[in-house]
């Protein structure tokens, strides 16, 4: 099987549909293609990121568990500079701590993390992450809050044959209306594109193709 190949759409671009077995220059066009634009209800408070945003609130620590003063400031670019023994770690891991706020999308360029998996008879997966610095969690009698964590990824995938899309994954935490496999011509569509919507669940972000985890409206994530 060929590779996955990863790029990071900021985003979302109209451009010709592929009518055969897209080549590996074709990828990139093809993934802002079909470029999901993500919903959010409209009392959200714990957005999505970049990668690189939250590094800014976490400190690099030995296998002794003694802070690493080097490099600083933490990035995607110079992780691989830590020893391979080493960790992260943040001081506060509470629903009010800073760090998971994320950046608001109606404000800040959030980067889309874009998976390409090409494979057997002109099928290419395009896998579309998101980072969220914070999951929130759910309230359980008796228990409190359950679930609340720090660093979740959540994604939809679209499935494209020859360069036309033929379905649309929604992916959450639990199975119900509106998550799975769906085919394209029962998928929401961007009005006047050829691009999915995708509804995003309050707090835990699993992604879903109706509102039932929603309020409205919704801020736009292009």
């Amino acid at each position: 099987m060929r590779p996955y190949l990863l790029t990071v759409l900021s985003a979302a671009l109209c451009l010709p549909v592929l009518t055969a077995a897209p080549l590996p220059d074709n990828y990139l066009a093809l993934a802002r293609q079909y470029a999901p634009q993500l919903r959010f209800a409209q009392k959200e408070q714990w957005w999505p990121s970049s990668v690189d945003y939250i590094l800014q609130y976490f400190i690099a620590r030995d296998d002794k568990g003694n802070p690493i003063s080097s490099p600083l400031p933490l990035s995607t670019s110079n992780l691989n500079q830590l020893p391979a023994t080493s960790y992260l770690s943040v001081t506060d891991t509470s629903s009010n701590f800073a760090i998971t706020k994320g950046q608001n999308p109606s404000s800040t360029s959030v980067p889309i993390y874009t998976f390409i998996a090409p494979k057997e008879n002109g099928v290419v997966d395009l896998f579309y992450w998101v980072f969220n610095p914070f999951n929130l969690g759910k309230k359980v009698i008796a228990l409190g809050d359950v679930g609340n964590h720090v660093g979740d990824w959540e994604r939809m995938m679209v499935r494209t044959v020859n360069g036309v899309a033929v379905s649309a994954d929604y992916n959450a935490h639990a199975s119900g209306d509106g998550v799975g496999t769906m085919p394209w011509a029962e998928v929401k569509k961007v009005a006047g594109e050829d691009r999915p919507v995708g509804y995003v669940a309050y707090g835990s972000h699993g992604k879903s193709s109706i509102t039932v985890f929603h309020e409205i409206p919704y801020t736009i994530f292009h």
